[in-house]
């Protein structure tokens, strides 16, 4: 047996390195050319599950600008499966439901509302820095957004008066006064997601009446309607805290033995009627309705608070007032007679979007399965 010498050895250790490292990095290199793996890629558009035979495998908005304006780290897949939210709810979304609130008003994006994937991970990144750099919950703020504006920034703006937009003409005003000190805060935070937020914005002063549908804005006009929508969903969610407990909300419902799920549904109802118009007058509105079932000994059954009861009202108008299948006031009801127009058109676009999503069985994906609950039955 004979012995081979240290420097055989040697060359064919070395030589064997070399060859793992070049065939590592053409690895590499075959890796980044294949496409983004199913599980989190945003290309939904062609799911026949979804859409059926013949969905539009593609789309091309007009001007790409906007999400080019972006770094790279928001339109990179960064996320992946990190949120509540799934990627596949926005693509969804967004090719089925092209904004509610602002149809018609963005012509130069086409008639079917559909997004590129580009444009949808953009807005997908945006939407968890913002809601962790804010404190607020993804499952609460999403139906939100996707209600009134379509989960795409291009088409985000400000409510002047029309009844199309993420909030109203008074609370965009309260934001703009106070916008250095949020980009200050932004700047400063400890939260990275904050600080890449924050780095988006060089100016102090937000524009005056940020341009919608992306028409000649750039990506910071875009993005400062989100922010200031989501600093008044942390304001409001702050506001209903305080005044929740003080109500005797919650002493009601455990004298009418209303189950967790309607304790949880009847807040999520209060807090967006309190976004749309304010906290006050949304917490008055819950006592209000729980008081006058307790003063009557009408419980509150199962399914009573569903998101469906408050589309089903908007279809049937001439219902409103008839005899109701309980005693006491219908919540769907109470709602329609003490909201305003504006604020109950708002309400109902959040009732037709979830209820699209239980009908689509994307509760998972869109975080939603508490507020798509269809009477549920008793335990």
């Amino acid at each position: 047996m004979s012995v081979r010498p240290v420097w055989a050895i040697f060359t064919f250790v070395a030589s064997s390195i070399l060859v793992a490292g070049v065939y590592h990095a053409l690895t590499l290199s075959q890796a980044e050319r294949r496409p983004i793996p199913a599980s989190w890629n945003l290309n939904f558009l062609t799911d026949e599950k979804l859409w059926g035979k013949g969905a539009q495998s593609s789309c091309e908005p007009v001007d790409m600008k906007l999400w080019r304006d972006f770094p790279p780290i928001f339109r990179s897949a960064r996320y992946r499966h990190g949120g509540d939210i799934q990627q596949r709810c926005l693509s969804a979304a967004s090719r089925a439901l092209p904004s509610l609130a602002a149809e018609g008003r963005c012509p130069a994006l086409g008639d079917d509302g559909c997004a590129r994937e580009e444009e949808l991970l953009v807005t997908y990144n945006v939407l968890l820095d913002v809601t962790d750099c804010f404190e607020i919950a993804q499952r609460e703020f999403l139906p939100l957004i996707a209600s009134q504006t379509g989960p795409r920034l291009a088409l985000m703006g400000v409510d002047h008066g029309g009844g199309a937009g993420l909030l109203r003409e008074k609370d965009w005003a309260a934001f703009h006064h106070r916008w250095p000190a949020e980009l200050a805060r932004l700047k400063s935070s400890d939260r990275s997601s904050c600080r890449r937020l924050g780095g988006l914005f060089g100016k102090t002063t937000p524009p005056e009446r940020p341009r919608a549908c992306g028409d000649g804005g750039g990506a910071t006009e875009s993005l400062i309607v989100l922010l200031a929508s989501a600093a008044r969903f942390r304001d409001v969610t702050s506001e209903i805290a305080d005044l929740w407990e003080p109500s005797l909300i919650d002493a009601n419902l455990a004298e009418l033995d209303a189950r967790i799920e309607d304790r949880m549904i009847l807040r999520y109802f209060t807090h967006l009627s309190g976004y749309f118009e304010d906290a006050p007058r949304a917490v008055a509105l819950a006592r209000d309705f729980v008081e006058g079932r307790n003063r009557m000994s009408a419980r509150i059954h199962p399914g009573e608070l569903s998101w469906s009861n408050l589309v089903a009202a908007n279809r049937r108008p001439a219902s409103i007032g008839g005899k109701s299948p309980t005693p006491g006031p219908a919540w769907a009801a109470h709602l329609r007679q003490n909201l305003t127009p504006a604020a109950q058109a708002k309400m109902e676009r959040v009732a037709a979007w979830l209820s699209w999503v239980r009908a689509h069985d994307l509760a998972g994906a869109c975080a939603t399965e508490l507020w798509t609950m269809e009477s549920p039955s008793e335990e």
